[in-house]
């Protein structure tokens, strides 16, 4: 006689069987809910990487919707809206995540910064403080935090603040840093200027100087100051070491000196610099225009034509050089020639603007 197997046994093996079969439907469902979520996630990055915000913002919903944990996801919608103008759907994006109690600590990093700019873009500086100030003491952050913490100082007027939040940047021995630097120590200088603090404003405008050598408003601040107490042969020796020291700026400061020099009986000096710079430079137009109106107001008109017609012959710009001969052949009483100068650039500019 064969053992049979019992009832029971029968439907332990049935129940057993549907929960496997269950197991494997709900991992296949489970795996195609994963796959259609990282399907839409993958659809959103790629229309977002062509520009195809509209597609990419209906993928990154598609896929927060099957996975809310996807906190990349989040991001880059809100990161999408911030770029269209949407600034405060961006921020109710990224605020809620701020609520979430398990994010990581590289996640909360990146909701703050996108929270920043996104209230920096809206306008709203006191609040995009408020998240740099949270991330401005990580040594890793610092040189992203710098930029908008300096300018929203710098709109306050808070000068030294900004200049040590950049001396603790790497961006403090960078180019663009130390320009950055020296203008606020200008500023700082031109305050003290206003309340007649001059020598504490010279000390700055100095400064600011040695932090950029380039700063060519440290060298006008710092002569307008002398002048101001009558020192101008102090005045004139800051705005000549602007001509000597960035010669690209130089003509800022030609007005300035003129008049300095024309005051001490001196206005031969000028005269030298000038020439001196186009022995450096000789295609430097602005001092080529300037020696030429010292020349016409000298009454030495076929020097100043000789000098622009020189320059004229290596292709400078050639409007500004016609206008001053112009004005040179006015004076000469040469009334067809200016005539004819006059109505040829008359002529350009109606071309341009047609």
């Amino acid at each position: 006689m064969q053992p049979t197997i019992s009832f029971e046994v029968w439907i332990i093996i049935l129940l057993f069987s549907i929960i496997l079969v269950l197991a494997f439907y709900f991992a296949y469902a489970r795996k195609k809910v994963s796959r259609d979520e990282d399907n839409a996630y993958v659809m959103a990055l790629k229309y977002m990487a062509e520009g195809e915000n509209r597609l990419a913002v209906e993928k990154f919903k598609e896929a927060v919707r099957d996975n809310s944990s996807n906190i990349d996801a989040y991001l880059k919608l809100g990161t999408i809206l911030r770029n269209e103008g949407l600034y405060k759907n961006a921020i109710r994006i990224h605020q809620d995540l701020t609520l979430r109690g398990n994010l990581e600590p590289g996640e909360l990093i990146d909701v703050k910064k996108n929270l920043i700019l996104d209230y920096w873009y809206l306008g709203d500086y006191t609040k995009a403080e408020y998240y740099l100030n949270q991330l401005k003491d990580n040594k890793n952050l610092i040189d992203w935090t710098t930029p908008y913490l300096v300018k929203i100082l710098e709109k306050k007027g808070e000068w030294q603040p900004a200049i040590d939040i950049l001396n603790k940047s790497s961006l403090s021995r960078e180019q663009k840093g130390k320009f950055k630097i020296a203008g606020l120590k200008v500023k700082q200088g031109q305050k003290l200027a206003e309340n007649q603090e001059e020598k504490e404003a010279r000390i700055l405008f100095k400064e600011a100087t040695k932090t950029d050598h380039e700063c060519a408003d440290g060298y006008l601040h710092l002569g307008d100051s002398y002048l101001r107490e009558g020192r101008t042969t102090d005045a004139i020796n800051a705005w000549t070491d602007l001509c000597k020291k960035v010669p690209d700026k130089a003509h800022l400061a030609f007005d300035r000196l003129e008049k300095a020099w024309f005051e001490k009986g001196q206005f031969s000096k000028i005269e030298e610099l000038y020439t001196s710079m186009l022995q450096e430079d000789e295609d430097d137009l602005p001092v080529i225009i300037a020696l030429s109106e010292i020349y016409r107001k000298k009454g030495e008109y076929d020097q100043s034509l000789k000098l622009l017609q020189e320059a004229q012959k290596r292709d400078l710009d050639s409007d500004l050089i016609q206008s001053q001969m112009a004005k040179v052949h006015m004076d000469k009483s040469q009334f067809k020639e200016a005539a004819t100068l006059a109505l040829g650039l008359l002529a350009k500019e109606n071309q341009i603007k047609g």
